[in-house]
């Protein structure tokens, strides 16, 4: 079976799904107040520098429809574990891997010099928006930045889908009669 990598080197000015950008800065709003009278609102808010994987379908980037893109933060798996109050196992690890635990996706590690990450684990249930003209201005001073490679970028995509696709029922399947 032929060796296809998951990584390469970003260098263009572009943006695609599948992108990851290091130190993104990610708006957290913390508190919303609104004066009732003038109906004029603020908004208080962190700014988190994380790893972001766009999400966005690069169809819809290419052709200037969106002006905001999708964008998951990826923390390397056990970092990311032990803040979410799980902890890192091999099982855990591997229920994850084959896709069992449909709010996470992992994407190997990254060996391309000067880029190298360990296993990233991705939390579709932490998903954002960022304007997408913010996101071409941090690509146009970061060409040098990794994009996943088809197939994994398709598996990506549809891992993400999967996670909201699902339909939860108030009630099951009535089971056949005996």
């Amino acid at each position: 079976m032929p060796d296809y990598p998951w990584y390469s080197l970003a260098n263009d000015t572009g943006i695609q799904q599948g992108d990851i950008f290091q130190d993104y800065p990610l708006l957290l709003p913390s508190q919303v107040s609104v004066d009732e009278q003038s109906g004029v609102g603020s908004v208080s808010a962190e700014i988190l520098l994380n790893t972001v994987v766009v999400l966005s379908q690069s169809c819809d980037l290419v052709d200037d429809s969106l002006s905001t893109v999708i964008v998951c933060p990826a923390f390397h798996f056990d970092v990311s574990l032990k803040n979410q109050g799980l902890e890192p196992s091999k099982s855990l690890f591997g229920h994850v891997r084959k896709g069992y635990r449909p709010a996470y996706h992992l994407l190997n590690p990254c060996n391309i010099v000067g880029q190298s990450f360990p296993h990233l684990l991705l939390n579709f249930g932490q998903v954002s928006v960022t304007h997408r003209s913010l996101l071409l201005s941090v690509a146009e001073s970061s060409p040098d930045r990794i994009r996943l490679n088809p197939p994994y970028r398709e598996q990506l995509s549809q891992a993400f889908a999967r996670f909201v696709m699902r339909v939860g029922l108030p009630t099951d399947i009535d089971p056949l009669p005996e």
